[in-house]
């Protein structure tokens, strides 16, 4: 719903096009850059120009040729990264005046892996909050400042959530100390599994935090 349809979009990650293929039907000019050739392959069906390239690098902005987007989309990219930021940055000129920055990324705070930390358990491994690819880890927090870092002033947010059961993690609430139970499940932002987050080049006076996202949760109960 953040992008207008017929706009010009660079999206970056395309993997194999399942969202290229909703933009192209969409009515907008897709451009992408995907590191996967296959993939690339595949979801270069639906975009004007495909670009085979490591977003570590940045090699890929000049076969872009000076195009400027009323929308790049960055889904779950940063995090697998060893400089996310310094994508963000380089992004930045190629918004067009009135151009934003679309940016999904995994919340590291979710109340599931905190329970899991207080159990003293970290472990990668699968999909996820700790996919293996993952080289950096967010917060609302570090997320926010990282963009303002690299230039952005945010316009707004939005988050998945996802009940703690329900994650790879299948923490059940009840197992919790009742205290520690409530002191998780009274966090502003306790379910949220990945943040969404509207930028705009430019500077704001201050971070801008996400609002309160309520979640409900549903207790497993065997009969």
């Amino acid at each position: 719903r953040w992008v207008r349809p017929g706009s010009s979009v660079l999206e970056l990650g395309a993997a194999t096009g399942y969202f290229t293929e909703h933009l192209h039907t969409q009515g907008c000019t897709v451009d992408i850059v995907e590191v996967d050739a296959a993939a690339a392959a595949e979801a270069g069906r639906f975009a004007r120009r495909m670009v085979v390239a490591d977003l570590d690098a940045d090699a890929w902005i000049r076969e872009i040729g000076g195009a400027r987007y009323d929308t790049i989309i960055c889904a779950d990219v940063i995090e697998h990264l060893r400089d996310g930021e310094a994508l963000l940055a380089r992004l930045r000129p190629l918004l067009a005046d009135d151009g934003e920055l679309l940016l999904p990324v995994p919340n590291v705070a979710h109340s599931a892996l905190i329970a899991r930390l207080l159990d003293e358990r970290f472990e990668y491994g699968g999909e996820g909050l700790l996919d293996p690819t993952h080289l950096k880890l967010y917060t609302w927090r570090s997320l926010a400042a990282a963009l303002d870092r690299a230039g952005y002033a945010i316009r707004a947010w939005d988050a998945t959530t996802v009940a703690p059961f329900e994650t790879e993690f299948r923490v059940r609430s009840e197992s919790l100390d009742p205290a520690l139970r409530v002191a998780l499940a009274r966090r502003p932002h306790a379910f949220v599994y990945q943040w969404l987050v509207r930028a705009v080049a430019g500077r704001d006076a201050g971070i801008v935090a996400p609002p309160a996202v309520e979640a409900g949760e549903d207790l497993p109960v065997r009969l």
